[in-house]
């Protein structure tokens, strides 16, 4: 399992941590655990691509109106944003880890 972020966040940092909360899970609690803070991470990520579009359509409407009256401002590029990655680990093991 490998996934990083730039706010020090990483799979290997997850487990590590669920391991420090329970030392013996099952597999199917640690790759819950894992899984729901890898949620919580692309819910943040989400939110903020959402917010990052939505300010960029605000400007690209106030350029379009300073077009039609008749000013050039220069054009913005529209931003590469993520919307849609949700991770989703899945194991069926309810064994204990030993």
């Amino acid at each position: 399992m490998v996934w990083d972020d730039p706010n020090d966040f990483s799979m290997t940092k997850a487990v590590i941590e669920a391991l420090e909360e329970d030392r013996y899970p099952t597999l199917h609690d640690l790759v819950e655990k894992v899984a729901n803070r890898l949620r919580k991470c692309a819910t943040e990520l989400h939110k903020w691509s959402q917010d990052r579009q939505n300010s960029y359509m605000e400007r690209e409407r106030g350029r379009q109106a300073l077009v039609l009256a008749g000013n050039n401002p220069p054009h913005e590029n529209a931003p590469a944003i993520e919307l849609a990655a949700y991770w989703k680990p899945q194991i069926g093991s309810t064994k204990y880890m030993v």
